[in-house]
């Protein structure tokens, strides 16, 4: 049995770090370059944030309008090598909620 490679971060940025261009997707995407620089997401990372970071909406280029996600990826080192990014859809969490069924009855504790 032959080992399996690792699966390459989500988002990998160039060797200066001023890019980041999806190498895997999950998703369909329009025939364009895909370049996640421009979301505050990927500054955030590359600067030091070192928890998940969820940044404000913003509108795809397939037109959903969606939740950035990502995570940071560092060396051994602890140096910056890149990001996983994920999108939430707003579209998921509307349809999530919408189905949600409260309880109106009155309660006492």
């Amino acid at each position: 049995m032959r080992p399996r490679a690792a699966a390459a971060p989500a988002n990998v940025p160039d060797a200066q770090w001023e890019e980041a261009r999806a190498l895997s997707i999950a998703h369909p995407v329009p025939p364009t370059t895909f370049n996640l620089s421009n979301l505050e997401l990927f500054p955030s990372l590359k600067a030091g944030y070192r928890t998940l970071f969820i940044g404000d909406a913003v509108k795809a280029p397939d037109g959903h309008w969606v939740v950035p996600m990502g995570r940071r990826i560092e060396t051994p080192s602890g140096a910056f090598a890149g990001a996983a990014a994920a999108r939430g859809r707003i579209e998921y969490f509307e349809q999530f909620y919408r189905n949600v069924q409260l309880d109106h009855r009155p309660r006492s504790a």
